[in-house]
């Protein structure tokens, strides 16, 4: 008989980058069916005007709020093998990026000194370009699509190269 490798299934060789990309996967699909119902009923019981009337900065917005979701995710992976309080920090840093990202507020009516110090968080400008796909009239000031792009491509590619040490170090 055949010997038999004890875990071997046939399958090609699973890697933690592999569980990463199927949670991404998983999400992001979890998140567009719960925007999708969300923006339902917003529509049928309270206002039409939960229809967008451009979906390519949405579309924009929602690539780069995953872009950076997975870098900073993969860098708090790594970072979190290393130091073991880094999954405390980075909650609370989560938190506090999420609160001044101008979901709760509008960052344009802020004074000036504030707006500036905001538009360092990616995410304010991803939140602002999401905007623009439902009010044509939304101010955009403050909206940089450029450093936004770039943050996101920058997350990534740091999450993508630290994982990439660090299995190096591990093997």
């Amino acid at each position: 008989s055949r010997r038999r490798i004890p875990g071997a299934h046939g399958y090609p060789i699973e890697r933690r980058l592999d569980y990463v990309w199927v949670y991404l996967l998983l999400t992001t699909g979890e998140y567009l069916v719960l925007a999708l119902v969300g923006f339902g009923i917003i529509y049928f019981f309270f206002t039409p005007n939960a229809v967008p009337h451009d979906l390519i900065p949405i579309v924009q917005a929602m690539f780069a709020i995953i872009a950076l979701g997975f870098g900073w995710g993969m860098i708090t992976l790594v970072l979190s093998r290393f130091f073991w309080a880094w999954p405390y920090i980075a909650g609370g840093l989560n938190r506090a990026l999420i609160l001044f990202s101008g979901v709760f507020f509008l960052v344009e009516f802020l004074p000036p000194d504030a707006r500036h110090v905001m538009s360092y968080n990616p995410m304010m400008h991803a939140i602002a370009l999401f905007r623009t796909g439902f009010y044509p009239n939304y101010p955009t000031g403050v909206l940089d699509t450029t450093y936004l792009a770039y943050c996101a491509i920058g997350a990534v590619f740091l999450g993508l190269v630290l994982e990439r040490i660090t299995l190096r170090f591990e093997s």
